[in-house]
């Protein structure tokens, strides 16, 4: 079998290219907050949170470059997870209970989506770093990594706990229900680099015995 890339430039490169695609998918997320927003104001009888709709409206607006910028460096400062055998999980009760829900909520949903496809990657790049098997919420580009990116970098706005689970709600729609695509390119591109499943490094074990 031909030799295979670096592991530590391709993986560095794949976290870069999901970075990219990710943020492609936060610009949806501006395209189509304000409909959200308004949509969710309209589903709510009480005009306070009408009102506070309206005005989360305006400072996501207003405050969009400062929420890119932090939530591209929080994506960004999970690159050595892939090298090291430990997990960058916060543990969810940091952010406080109801928000910890609403964060599993919207993980859970996603993950079990992805489930397959986040195997596959969290297999492939075990085989690239000879590191033990992580667990699938480990992964520093799955859905619960890329949710708690988002949210550190909504928290570092000051932006209060009933604004985040709204923006949240939003963000779970636009961007981490849209990740299969992205995570399917991931696949092929380890897999193409020669890095295997557990499956296929048993099939290669059997046939070299």
């Amino acid at each position: 079998m031909a030799s295979t890339p670096d592991p530590r430039a391709t993986l560095a490169e794949l976290h870069r290219y999901t970075i990219g695609e990710v943020l492609g998918l936060v610009e949806g997320l501006y395209l189509n907050i304000e409909d959200g927003l308004f949509e969710l104001a309209d589903r709510d009888s009480e005009v306070a949170r009408q009102e506070r709709c309206f005005n989360l409206m305006r400072e996501l607006r207003f405050r969009r470059a400062c929420l890119t910028r932090n939530f591209t460096g929080s994506l960004q400062s999970l690159t050595r997870y892939w090298f090291v055998d430990e997990s960058w999980a916060v543990e969810p009760k940091a952010f406080g209970d109801e928000l910890a829900v609403r964060m599993l909520e919207v993980t859970n949903k996603s993950d079990q989506h992805f489930t397959g496809l986040l195997r596959l990657i969290t297999e492939r790049a075990c085989h690239a770093t000879s590191l033990d098997s992580k667990a699938l919420n480990e992964l520093p580009i799955g859905p619960w990594a890329i949710s708690q990116a988002f949210v550190q970098s909504c928290r570092s706005l000051c932006m209060d706990t009933e604004s985040i689970e709204m923006v949240l709600r939003l963000f779970s729609r636009f961007v981490l229900e849209r990740l299969g695509q992205i995570y399917a390119n991931c696949n092929i591109r380890l897999r193409d680099a020669g890095f295997l499943t557990l499956d296929e490094l048993h099939v290669v074990g059997k046939a070299s015995a």
